[in-house]
């Protein structure tokens, strides 16, 4: 499996909306009780979706939670990433890298994850694998299934999750996530090795009931490994801004990329600003200030984006990336690592100092001129300011 990037940044304090809320704790080494502390935590999340109230947040300590998870209560958030002892004011202290949280339906034949009919739900800092939907359990959506409701995810990777093998072909879709009749933001996020034996191998995003409602956000994302088509929507409205799409695998009878949605612009449509997509692409969006293959539109360049390592599945810009200073403001002022943007680079880009992608090239400290090279010129640099100020022993004298 290729190298997951676990360069996911938390948020440092609790939503206002939430700022008063129950928590309900989960962990492994908790007795089950009420889930009202880290001791008295319950051991399946499942537990604390039954105890909750609107209004709850749910803390889940590190470990790997073999569950399927079904959510039909509005107004829940869902954080991973503790240790497990974290108190209220230590929120700020969680991290995904060193205490991952892992939903895994192995065995389960289910997905991870279902919401349905339910409004403000918010995930962050949790991951989703090894859902495998085929036979007579295929069905729409592996990782997670979003029906009828309002979402917000953030900071999460879904990865190797499997729909496939029914005999009707349709529900052979969503290998990561289905979104339907519904309202969904992702934030974040990396849609990793999923795979569909027809559409959407990382998310398949439509209308069911055809009220032309449905509605995707997809902001500093990054796409990999994905087989099927990576990005299927139909009769719905996607946006997509600052996302990458690297090596994903199509089958014979669709397009690696399909935005379904017509017409190019208004309430349904696509609109793809400040991405990478070196792959098919059908007509029909509105495309700005990306680096893809031979499409019209304002801003757009055609050139290798020069990755760090395509292989190894390291999407971070090298210094001579096209992609630099490239982009368009869109409002987005932190890339997938949590680094700043923008970061300008002396002397590159058509844009405004935004770059194209999932990732901000990060200027190194040495790197004086700011021109995204540690050269000679930077040496001079500090050798002159090192003598103006006075450097060496003599100047103590």
């Amino acid at each position: 499996m290729r190298r997951i990037l676990y360069t996911l940044v938390l948020l440092s304090t609790l939503p206002l909306s939430f700022a008063q809320a129950s928590i309900l704790h989960v962990s492994k080494s908790g007795n089950g009780t009420d889930g009202t502390s880290w001791q008295n935590a319950f051991v399946e999340i499942g537990e604390a979706i039954e105890a909750a109230t609107s209004g709850d947040e749910i803390w889940i300590a590190s470990g790997t939670y073999n569950e399927s998870m079904n959510v039909g209560l509005s107004g829940l958030s869902f954080f991973g990433g503790f240790h497990g002892n974290e108190t209220r004011d230590e929120f700020s202290l969680r991290d995904c890298k060193i205490n991952a949280t892992v939903v895994d339906a192995t065995s389960l034949q289910k997905s991870c994850l279902r919401i349905s009919d339910a409004t403000q739900i918010f995930f962050d800092g949790i991951s989703f694998r090894n859902a495998r939907l085929e036979g007579e359990f295929a069905d729409f959506g592996g990782g997670i299934q979003i029906l009828s409701s309002q979402v917000n995810i953030s900071h999460c990777i879904i990865y190797d999750n499997f729909v496939g093998t029914s005999l009707d072909d349709f529900r052979n879709a969503g290998g990561g996530m289905l979104v339907a009749d519904a309202v969904v933001s992702i934030t974040n996020c990396q849609f990793l090795e999923n795979y569909a034996a027809s559409h959407g191998g990382a998310i398949m995003s439509l209308d069911l009931n055809r009220p032309r409602d449905t509605r995707l956000n997809l902001t500093n994302c990054l796409f990999d490994g994905n087989i099927g088509t990576a990005v299927y929507t139909t009769r719905a409205r996607v946006d997509l801004e600052h996302c990458t799409f690297g090596v994903n695998s199509k089958w014979s009878h669709n397009t690696l990329f399909n935005l379904d949605t017509f017409p190019a612009s208004g309430p349904q449509g696509a609109t793809v600003t400040n991405c990478i997509i070196r792959d098919d692409l059908r007509p029909f969006m509105n495309v700005t200030y990306s680096n893809i293959r031979d499409y019209p539109g304002e801003g757009n360049i055609d050139e290798n984006p020069r990755f760090i390592s395509l292989e190894g599945g390291d999407f971070r810009l090298r210094a001579d990336s096209p992609c630099i200073d490239s982009g368009t403001d869109v409002q987005v002022l932190n890339d997938l690592g949590g680094n700043p943007r923008p970061i300008d680079v002396k002397g590159r880009g058509i844009g405004r100092g935004f770059d194209i992608g999932c990732y901000e090239f990060q200027l190194k400290r040495s790197d004086l001129n700011e021109n995204g090279r540690v050269d000679g010129e930077d040496l001079l640099m500090f050798q002159e300011e090192w003598m103006r100020e006075g450097g060496g022993e003599d100047s103590q004298e």
